[in-house]
């Protein structure tokens, strides 16, 4: 015994039959009538046709620039630190620990994105571990008593 549906299609699907065989995912109906396999067109990925891929302005350039330099000076910083046989001030501090430095924590902020000489100023620059830092920032005011994060109000300001 065949299957039959118990309700009917929708009006609009027998007034538009070409558009409802359309909104199926596994055939269209065809110039012809007939029934095809829907295959949906490939987005292109990429530049657009008619252009070339739009440029970066000069402060865009200016900035990637910048945010390059900072990455090695970061890297450069950390691994002084560690040849110098520098640990985690925080773990030190807090439990005891010897942990080495990972990461840079900005004492004063890194100034809007990177926008400012803040970003670069290492001597606002301190050497931590990742729990370190994370503790510096989820305990702020534990951080400012110990001088590892600046006083109130001077936050992303440069001196």
């Amino acid at each position: 015994m065949k299957y039959q549906k118990k309700t009917k299609p929708a009006i609009w699907r027998e007034a538009f039959p070409k558009q409802a065989a359309a909104l199926r995912p596994g055939r269209v109906e065809d110039e012809k009538g007939g029934r095809r396999p829907f295959r949906p067109q490939k987005r292109r990925l990429g530049p657009a046709k008619h252009g070339a891929r739009r440029s970066r302005t000069l402060a865009q350039t200016f900035l990637a620039e910048e945010k390059k330099l900072y990455r090695q000076e970061a890297r450069q910083f950390v691994a002084t630190s560690n040849d110098l046989g520098q640990f985690c001030p925080v773990e030190w501090t807090l439990n005891n620990r010897i942990v080495p430095v990972e990461e840079i924590h900005h004492m004063r902020g890194r100034g809007h994105g990177g926008r400012s000489p803040l970003l670069r100023d290492q001597r606002h620059w301190l050497a931590v571990s990742s729990s370190g830092h994370r503790f510096i920032h989820e305990n702020t005011d534990k951080a400012r008593e110990h001088g590892w994060i600046c006083a109130k109000g001077q936050w992303n300001v440069a001196p």
